[in-house]
C-alpha cells in the first residue's frame, strides 16, 4: 500500500467503492498532491486548521465572502483551497477565508476545489505558500524568519484596533484615507524597531495608539479641520497623523519605558 493510498484512507475520503464518492471527483494528482472535487458536507470529515504561517482569517473578509456566497446562491466556491497533510491533518495554507466563509454559510451542498499537498517537507509548503501570495499584497511577517511573539503582538494590536473602530476597517488594497486595513496594520507595526519581547507589550501599544488618536483629535479640534462626520461619529482620527510621526513617537515612548 503506497503513500497516497494510505493518505486517502487516514484522510476518509472514501474514494471510489468504499464511499460512493465517484473516481471523477479527482481531477488531478501523482504522489506529491491530490485536486479534488466535493461538497461543504463531505469537507466535515476533515480536521481541518489554519497553518501556523499563514495569516489569521479576517471576519470582514468572511462576512463580504459570506455575503457574495449567500447573496448569489453560489454553487462552486471560486477559486481553490490549498492544504497540506500533515499528522492526519488539512493545514490549509491558501484560502482560509473562503473556508471560514463556508462553515458560516453551511450549505452541504456548495462544491469546492481542494488542493492536498502530500509533502513531509515543510519548506515546500513555505516556497508554495510564497508563490501562490506573489500577487497579493500579504503582511512581510508572514514570508520572514520573524518570531511567533512578533506576529502576535502585532496580530492582537490589529485585531484590537478592528475591534474598536469597525466601521473604519477596509478588506480593499487601497483603502479610503481615514478606512485601514488590518494586514496593512499588521505589516506597518512589524516595521517598529522596539523589543517585542516586553511583557504586556500588546496592551502598551494599543494604549499608545488610543493616545495618539486623542492627540489626532485634539489637534482637529485646536485647528479647526473639517473632518468626515463617521470620524466624530465613532471617534476615530488616528489616520491624521502620518505613520513615521506615529513609529516615531512609539518607539522613542517605549525606549523611555524600558530604560526607567
Amino acid at each position: 500500500m503506497n503513500k497516497l493510498t494510505n493518505t486517502i484512507i487516514n484522510l476518509n475520503l472514501n474514494i471510489g467503492t468504499q464511499t460512493g464518492i465517484p473516481i471523477s471527483n479527482i481531477i488531478s494528482e501523482d504522489v506529491n498532491y491530490k485536486l479534488i472535487k466535493l461538497k461543504y458536507q463531505d469537507l466535515t470529515n476533515y480536521k481541518i486548521r489554519n497553518w501556523k504561517n499563514n495569516r489569521p482569517s479576517d471576519k470582514f473578509r468572511v462576512d463580504e465572502i459570506y455575503n457574495y456566497l449567500n447573496n448569489y446562491n453560489i454553487k462552486l466556491l471560486p477559486g481553490i483551497i490549498y492544504c497540506w497533510y500533515s499528522n492526519k491533518y488539512l493545514f490549509i495554507y491558501d484560502g482560509i477565508h473562503r473556508y471560514d466563509a463556508l462553515k458560516k454559510l453551511n450549505n452541504p451542498n456548495i462544491e469546492l476545489l481542494l488542493y492536498i499537498n502530500l509533502t513531509e517537507n515543510e519548506k515546500l509548503i513555505i516556497n508554495d505558500f510564497i508563490n501562490i501570495n506573489k500577487s497579493i499584497p500579504l503582511p512581510d511577517i508572514y514570508t520572514e524568519d520573524e518570531s511567533k511573539n512578533k506576529i502576535d503582538i502585532c496580530e492582537k494590536i490589529a485585531s484590537e484596533l478592528c475591534k474598536k473602530y469597525p466601521k473604519f476597517v477596509s478588506t480593499r488594497k487601497n483603502p479610503h484615507t481615514y478606512n485601514f486595513n488590518r494586514d496593512q496594520i499588521i505589516d506597518y507595526i512589524s516595521t517598529f524597531n522596539i523589543d517585542f519581547n516586553i511583557n504586556n507589550l500588546d496592551y502598551i501599544l494599543f494604549q499608545m495608539f488610543i493616545k495618539l488618536n486623542d492627540k489626532a483629535k485634539n489637534d482637529i479640534l485646536e485647528k479647526n479641520i473639517i473632518c468626515p462626520k463617521k470620524c466624530e461619529q465613532y471617534d476615530f482620527y488616528l489616520f491624521y497623523l502620518k505613520k513615521d510621526f506615529i513609529k516615531s513617537e512609539i518607539e522613542n515612548k517605549l525606549q523611555k519605558f524600558v530604560n526607567n
